[in-house]
């Protein structure tokens, strides 16, 4: 009896190990957003794709500033689409934005939308930070403008006293995957 008994919880842990194998690993809930700065254009850059992120570093010049935070893979209740929009020369300007509004606005002035980068949160909840957005008008016409996003206050604070604008909080970013 004690050898059946065993048999079994051997052959029980077997078959879950088994299937184990089986699966396939889960795609993660949250993607990386990554910065990305071109400094002759003053551009900031944005994007969760890694084939994007890699083209812009080799192809355009631009240099990879890290992850700034996670956004959402999927749509929830409580989130929006974070969609990222350029315009090249003179203005050389990427604009990222979860605003309706803000969207339809950038695409009436001329900058074509290069994709929705993920969802950003409407609402704070745990492990999530805010989402600061600055900008800042380069040349005599003002052109050029960048846009930047930071997830500290302290940048926040430090960006406004070189005389960056502060465009606002536009929504909660995971602090970590």
């Amino acid at each position: 009896m004690r050898i059946l008994s065993f048999s079994l919880a051997f052959l029980c842990g077997l078959w879950a190990s088994a299937a184990a194998w089986g699966t396939e690993p889960r795609a993660p809930t949250r993607v990386p957003l990554y910065w990305l700065w071109h400094a002759q254009q003053t551009d900031s850059a944005y994007t969760v794709s890694e084939s994007r992120r890699e083209a812009l570093v080799r192809e355009q010049g631009y240099v990879n500033m890290g992850v700034i935070g996670y956004l959402d893979r999927q749509k929830s209740a409580r989130s929006r689409p974070f969609t990222c929009f350029y315009a090249p020369a003179p203005r050389t300007n990427t604009f990222c934005s979860a605003s309706a509004m803000e969207q339809r606005l950038i695409l009436a002035i001329g900058y074509a939308r290069v994709a929705d980068e993920g969802f950003l949160l409407d609402e704070r909840e745990q492990g999530s930070v805010v989402l600061y957005r600055l900008s800042k008008a380069y040349g005599e016409r003002s052109a050029d403008r960048e846009h930047r996003f930071v997830t500290s206050g302290a940048e926040l604070v430090r960006l406004r006293a070189l005389g960056w604008t502060y465009d606002g909080s536009k929504g909660f970013i995971h602090s970590s995957p």
